[in-house]
């Protein structure tokens, strides 16, 4: 159904079920008005889903990784979950599903493709930022997921932007210098300072092994929700709408 003026006034003579359609179709073309007034963008080239467990490979894609990045000079950090594992246990958690670089105040993007490239990974996802890349999210062949999030200095605060809606503070002085940790026969740098690190992002139970992975967000102690109510009104209602009214279409 076209949204005319004639239409709007057949409404009234309408059953509920086509008001509901017409509503539907309204709410939808004023969505895709508005996503592109987002300052941020995701870009999907190749869909991404955990299986929340890492594949067998993912030691030798980790380690081809870092190498491809070392080859071009790319400063890197070996964070988030994987920081936590080897330092915690020596050994990946068993329950992550990928693998995660951080790059802090470096912007040589190609440099950084080519070398997933010789890696022999795709791009599969990119986020932007008022038009700044926050994340690459690459992909092996053997579907190793590759999250590469990148932190601007502002302050003494690192930020990115690399969760829509939501903006992650770490103090600069953890990831000034690395440290390095060995992992089977190879050295990979981490946060000079690895409790405090660890501390910072998961808080003080970070020494207790979690069971199982849930949502990120929910154990990440630097991520700040920022002002969307849009976006929030849509994550409450898109649901429902996929539950109840859906299917009445």
């Amino acid at each position: 159904m076209k949204i005319n003026k004639q239409n709007i006034l057949k409404l009234f003579f309408y059953p509920p079920q086509k008001i509901l359609n017409f509503v539907i179709i309204l709410l939808e073309k004023l969505w895709s008005l508005y996503l592109p007034l987002r300052r941020h963008q995701t870009e999907v080239f190749i869909p991404v889903e955990a299986s929340g467990s890492l594949p067998v490979d993912t030691d030798e894609v980790l380690k081809n990784c870092s190498n491809e990045l070392e080859k071009n000079n790319t400063p890197y950090f070996l964070s988030w979950g994987n920081a936590l594992g080897l330092y915690r246990d020596g050994k990946f958690i068993a329950h992550d599903s990928d693998i995660d670089f951080d790059i802090v105040d470096y912007y040589d993007f190609d440099k950084i493709d080519e070398a997933m490239e010789q890696a022999d990974l795709q791009l599969a996802q990119q986020i932007t930022y008022k038009k700044q890349i926050q994340q690459l999210v690459y992909l092996s062949q053997s579907g190793v997921i590759i999250d590469v999030v990148f932190w601007r200095k502002k302050d003494e605060m690192l930020v990115t932007y690399c969760e829509p809606g939501y903006v992650l503070k770490l103090p600069s002085k953890l990831m000034r210098k690395p440290t390095y940790i060995n992992y089977q026969g190879k050295l990979y740098p981490i946060s000079s300072n690895p409790e405090e690190y660890l501390l910072t992002l998961y808080g003080p139970d970070w020494r207790t092994p979690a069971k199982s992975k849930g949502d990120w967000k929910d154990d990440c102690k630097i991520i700040h929700e920022m002002p969307d109510p849009i976006m929030r009104l849509y994550k409450k209602i898109y649901p429902l709408y996929c539950k109840y009214i859906k299917n009445l279409l």
